[in-house]
C-alpha cells in the first residue's frame, strides 16, 4: 500500500530546530497492531531532506495524527514492533501526520 502524508515535528529540543512541514509518498507497512509508513523527498531546504523518514502512529493514539517520526541515513528494514522501530532511529521525535 502506498500513500502520502505531511508531517511536522511536534517537539523541540535545544540541538534541533523543528522543521518545516514536508510531504512525501510513503509505502506503509502493517503487521498485525504495529503500522509504519517509510519513505524519502528532495528538498535542499528541509533537514530532513533525502533521508529514510519512517513514521508510526503512537499507540495510545491508534491514529496516523500522532505519530512517532523516525529518520534513518539507509533504507531501514521494518521491525515487527514499536519499540525495536523507535530504538533502532538514529534520529526520534514526534510528528503530526495527515494522510493525504
Amino acid at each position: 500500500m502506498s500513500g502520502r502524508f505531511m508531517a511536522g515535528a511536534g517537539i523541540q529540543r535545544r540541538s534541533i530546530q523543528v522543521p518545516a512541514p514536508f510531504r512525501m509518498k510513503t509505502i506503509v507497512y502493517e503487521k498485525g497492531e504495529f503500522k509504519s509508513a517509510i519513505g524519502r523527498f528532495y528538498n535542499p531546504e528541509h533537514p530532513l531532506s533525502d533521508i529514510w523518514v519512517a513514521l508510526s502512529p503512537m499507540q495510545a493514539a491508534r491514529t496516523w495524527k500522532w505519530s512517532h517520526l523516525c529518520a534513518f541515513p539507509t533504507e531501514p528494514s521494518i521491525p515487527d514492533d514499536l519499540k525495536t522501530f523507535v530504538e533502532s532511529a538514529p534520529l526520534q521525535e514526534f510528528a503530526k501526520a495527515f494522510p493525504l
